[in-house]
């Protein structure tokens, strides 16, 4: 697989969608639109040939987007353990 480049705020919104977080819930702690939001969640899932949110935090993991401690802290500081 060729590695794949994230922009700091995809990376954010990857994070919290793997946290089990809607797209209107990481709109509004990001304070930003939905749209920008959903548009931001169909570009990773390009970016990364993603067709499900599994294989996209899969690949994720795979390509260190994130740590699974990044994961872990994201997960208990969103109170989502």
């Amino acid at each position: 697989m060729e590695p794949v480049t994230l922009t700091a705020r995809q990376r954010e919104v990857l994070l919290l969608l793997a946290c089990g977080m809607t797209e209107a819930q990481i709109a509004d702690k990001l304070h930003i639109s939905e749209h920008t939001v959903h548009t931001h969640h169909k570009n990773i899932n390009k970016a990364m040939k993603a067709h499900c949110l599994i294989e996209l935090i899969g690949k994720a993991l795979y390509y260190q987007c994130f740590t699974l401690q990044d994961w872990f802290c994201a997960l208990a500081s969103n109170s989502l353990l």
